[in-house]
């Protein structure tokens, strides 16, 4: 009995122990199904005559039909490219390979046919053979490789069909050559694949040419443009400008490249130069015969000084002055309120101005009304604090005389403008000036006879053009001074205007007090004082001198900044400077401050020009071994390489025609150099650029 009961429970464990496994195994099939009903690419199980065996729930909704419909079909039903006997045919081949990957065409329920990659596995279960199949939609990636071909296609037109040489190379060999390339070099196409990419470079360029072809394909940094010269097949040398870039062909880097004969633009370049050299030689022998004309020049420079100092002892230099001082109503005819007493040399007086019978606008010559109407309205329109204007009036004895006209607006607590106030230059000498030049380049362009029949004709004309050059040179400093005088007498013109008018006010209203009248003359002959002390230091700025001398460079420093500074205020220009108060040199004074001047109005230009948000201007003295150094650096970015051996050259300018002459830096050079011995240069500093002005000590 006891054997009994042991063997049924032996029994009863093996059966559960069947039935555990049983049910793990019914576990492992259901997850392995889920896993492929789930699965994003379409599952088959196909019999071996074709017929679909089992589907997952991709397949279903990929192809349109429900599980029952696809159960019903055969392989020919949903794959118009695999009919019954191609199946036959393809099952034996899965048969003895046991996988295979390849393309097919699937189409669904509504007809759309789709290309899809099909991975196949034959299994065999129990004595039966079966497919199990796994499809992919492969559209997207079709489309790529069709686009691929497209470009590729572009590629090759746009390549054949290039005017410029384009290359392909990788590691040393050329991969690809056009046509153009073959012109270029005069190598068929089949040669220059046969050859290194530096094998046609000339011997100077060779190396420099394969270590930036082998440097790019590496992702090293070099030029994406550069030139050099190259040797054609019959040894032609030709100029090359290349562009290059780095691509992968075929999983590795490689080069590709773009090249444009340039020999033409270099052979044009040199004899640029030449002409280049030419100019300057001709301009050496003007400075020449002007040095020699000097002693000629010397009455008529004591003639100024004297005619200079007689306007310094002037009592009112607003009356003396050439400046004209304008206060007119913002009304259609500009109607003047005040006028300076010396509008007299345009034959009007004062008295017929401020009557109202002659307004502003009637002074303007009629061709010339139109143009200064519309650029007034843009100029209130716009913001701008002042505007310079140049254009004709005409004279009370009906002359014409061109001016330059800086005007300011003046607005109410409303903002509306009421008056516009400015002065006036003649400036028609200078507009003469002009014309005789532009004459006298006409003039040099007819010459055609030999060189030295021109010098000798030329001779006694050279003292008049130099007179013009150096004219031409002040007068291209004339709006300067004009910014820098209507900076320096903005304020005192608006407090004698303001003690005008309380006077008025005072005696329309019948307030007018006994000390009222002593006081406000009093104080409007201070600010004409201090307006007069202004101008002589304009005045004694420009006077030229007769012999070198020793000076102290921290005045010339100071003497040049007293002119720009409130040029340089109003453009929030900081100045720092670290001059030696005893440092001296040797040389003409004001000619020295002149240069200065003209360095740091290039700079306050290029600041304004550029837009530098913290504008800052470094002025360094200190003496070097025997020599005396001026440095002035500012943060506007510095020179362009591409004009940085231009700056000096005679009209050279990167202004504009009317705000730029292109002599200032040129004739900067010419007096240091030339007439004071010394040395002016620049370079590129930090953020900035620096002009360095050398001269020997004094006593050296």
């Amino acid at each position: 009995m006891q054997k009994s009961n042991d063997w049924c429970e032996s029994n009863k464990c093996s059966v559960t122990h069947d039935t555990c496994g049983r049910k793990r195994a019914e576990e492992k099939l259901q997850f392995m199904l889920y896993a492929i009903d789930n699965t994003q690419n379409q599952a088959f199980w196909v019999t071996e005559d074709g017929c679909l065996f089992y589907v997952n729930d991709a397949a279903c909704r990929t192809l349109g039909y429900t599980r029952e419909e696809l159960l019903r079909m055969s392989i020919s039903d949903i794959d118009p490219t695999n009919p019954p006997e191609v199946f036959a045919r393809h099952w034996r081949d899965l048969r003895k390979n046991g996988s295979t990957t390849f393309e097919s065409i699937h189409r669904s329920k509504n007809g759309h046919m789709y290309p899809v990659e099909i991975r196949a596995n034959f299994v065999l279960f129990d004595g039966k053979e079966y497919n199990c199949a796994f499809a992919t939609d492969i559209s997207e990636r079709k489309r790529a490789e069709e686009e691929l071909r497209e470009n590729e296609e572009r590629f090759r037109v746009l390549a054949e069909t290039s005017p410029a040489a384009i290359i392909v190379y990788q590691q040393e060999k050329h991969l690809y050559v056009n046509p153009h390339a073959s012109r270029l070099t005069g190598y068929t196409q089949r040669e220059l694949l046969e050859m290194s990419f530096w094998d046609w470079m000339h011997p100077d360029y060779k190396e420099l040419v394969r270590e930036r072809g082998m440097e790019r394909q590496r992702g090293k940094a070099v030029p994406s443009q550069y030139e050099f010269k190259c040797l054609t097949k019959k040894g032609e040398e030709k100029w090359i400008f290349v562009s290059g870039g780095r691509i992968e062909y075929k999983g590795k880097p490689a080069g590709i490249v773009t090249l444009f004969d340039i020999t033409d633009r270099k052979r044009m370049e040199e004899e640029l130069r030449q002409a280049h050299d030419e100019l300057e030689k001709r301009v050496e022998e003007r400075t020449l015969a002007l040095r020699n004309a000097n002693e000629l020049l010397q009455h008529e420079i004591n003639e100024r000084k004297r005619t200079e100092e007689d306007l310094r002892q002037a009592n009112l230099v607003v009356e003396h002055s050439p400046a004209v001082l304008f206060r007119c109503k913002a009304d259609p005819g500009w109607t003047v309120e005040l006028v300076s007493r010396n509008v007299i040399q345009f034959g009007y007086s004062p008295e017929e101005l401020l009557s109202g019978a002659i307004t502003y606008s009637s002074l303007i010559h009629p061709q010339d009304l139109k143009r200064v109407i519309f650029e007034m309205r843009e100029f209130t329109a716009s913001g701008v604090e002042q505007l310079l204007q140049e254009y004709r009036i005409i004279t009370r004895g009906g002359a014409v005389r061109w001016i330059i006209d800086q005007t300011e607006c003046e607005r109410n607590e409303a903002g509306e403008i009421t008056h516009y106030q400015g002065v006036i230059f003649d400036v028609t000498d200078r507009k003469r000036a002009e014309e005789r030049l532009q004459q006298k380049k006409l003039l040099l362009e007819e010459l055609n006879g030999t060189l030295e029949k021109r010098v000798r004709e030329e001779v006694t004309k050279n003292r008049e053009k130099d007179i013009i050059l150096i004219h031409q040179h002040r007068q291209a400093t004339l709006g300067e001074m004009l910014d820098h005088i209507a900076h320096q007498w903005k304020q005192p013109l608006n407090s004698i205007s303001l003690l005008l008018q309380y006077l008025r006010d005072s005696w329309t209203r019948g307030t007018l007090a006994d000390g009222d009248i002593p006081e406000c003359v009093g104080k409007t002959l201070a600010l004409v004082e201090h307006m007069t002390q202004t101008m002589d230091v304009f005045r004694n700025f420009h006077r030229p001198e007769k012999e070198r001398t020793a000076f102290n460079l921290k005045d010339s420093i100071d003497s040049a900044l007293s002119f720009i500074a409130p040029a340089l205020r109003f453009q929030g220009i900081e100045v720092e400077i670290n001059a030696a108060p005893d440092l001296t040199a040797v040389g003409y004074q004001n000619e020295y401050a002149q240069v200065l001047l003209n360095i740091l109005t290039n700079a306050r230009d290029v600041f304004k020009e550029r837009n530098v948000s913290k504008p800052v201007l470094k002025i360094e003295a200190f003496a070097e071994n025997d020599r005396t150094v001026v440095a002035i650096q500012d943060n506007a970015g510095g020179i362009p390489e591409s004009i940085f051996d231009k700056i000096f050259d005679l009209y050279f300018t990167t202004k504009a025609t009317k705000d730029g002459t292109g002599i200032g830096l040129y004739m900067s050079k010419a007096i240091i150099e030339k007439n004071m011995g010394g040395t002016l240069s620049a370079a590129n500093i930090d953020d900035g650029a620096q002009f360095r002005i050398e001269l020997n000590q004094s006593g050296c």
